[in-house]
This record gives C-alpha cells, sequence and structure tokens, in this order.
C-alpha cells in the first residue's frame, strides 16, 4: 500500500478547504419581484425579494443591492484585454428592466455571477460594481457582478 506524502495531503487538503469557494464562484439566479428601485446614471439601488434563495445567500430573502457602475477589472481599458464586466449601457439596459418588473410589478429573475453581490455593513446589503441581461435556455435574467471571479 503506497503512502501519501505531506505534501500531497497539504494539497487535498487545500482544495477540499476551497471547494465552498468554488462553488459559489459560479453564480446563481432565482426568481422575486423588485420591491423598490431608484437611481440613473449607473448609481442604482434596489430591493429584490426573492421567491426561492440564492446559492450562498440562503440567509437572505429580500436582498437590498446597490450598483454604482465601474469598470473591472483595472486593467480592462488595454484594447486586447477581453472582460466578461457589462459595460456601462449594459448596465443601464438591465437596470431599466428591473425598474420596469418594479413598475408593473412583475416576477424577474434576478442574479450574480462570481463574486457579483459584495456584502457591505447591513445585513442582506450588496454591492455591486454592474448589471447585465443574460440569456439561458429561453430565460431572461439579470445578473450582478462586482469583481472577476
Amino acid at each position: 500500500m503506497a503512502s501519501v506524502s505531506g505534501d500531497k495531503m497539504k494539497c487535498v487538503g487545500a482544495l477540499i478547504a476551497l471547494l465552498p469557494v468554488l462553488a459559489l464562484a459560479g453564480g446563481d439566479y432565482a426568481s422575486g419581484k423588485v420591491r423598490s428601485f431608484s437611481g440613473k446614471d449607473g448609481v442604482f439601488t434596489f430591493t429584490f425579494v426573492t421567491e426561492q434563495r440564492l446559492v450562498g445567500l440562503e440567509q437572505c430573502q429580500s436582498l437590498t443591492v446597490n450598483v454604482e457602475y465601474g469598470r473591472v477589472p483595472w486593467y480592462s481599458w488595454l484594447p486586447f484585454v477581453h472582460t466578461n464586466h457589462p459595460t456601462k449601457a449594459q448596465t443601464e439596459s438591465a437596470a431599466s428592466l428591473l425598474q420596469d418588473a418594479h413598475r408593473a410589478s412583475k416576477p424577474v429573475l434576478f442574479g450574480y455571477l462570481g463574486y457579483g453581490l459584495i456584502p457591505s455593513s447591513a445585513p442582506c446589503t450588496f454591492k455591486s460594481k454592474g448589471l447585465a441581461i443574460e440569456h439561458d435556455s429561453g430565460h431572461e435574467f439579470v445578473l450582478s457582478y462586482h469583481d472577476q471571479a
């Protein structure tokens, strides 16, 4: 029977410790309603009440999201660098979709990608640096972005 060296055990331990972080890095979205919406020009605040809990945010049925558009990562201005971070126009379009859902009191799909919702000092209150409308399996949803995952 082969023995496992200490270095291999450390690597396995590190991977096991990172599993929860890696699981959250993928993102999630849920159906719910926008209960309040305010802001303009890349700076928005809205409250989203979920019908089912978002992965990693199970303690929050109601999320308050403060969006302040910001380019991420810092080197994204370079012409040869590709980033998935939304543009300001994409953020404005996604915010408009959320605002329309709020006005019509219609359900909407909202979530995050990677580290898209960064906790603030208040419980279930988060910061975002951008929003984008995404499509998957015939569903349209808004994702929050903060930093690249």
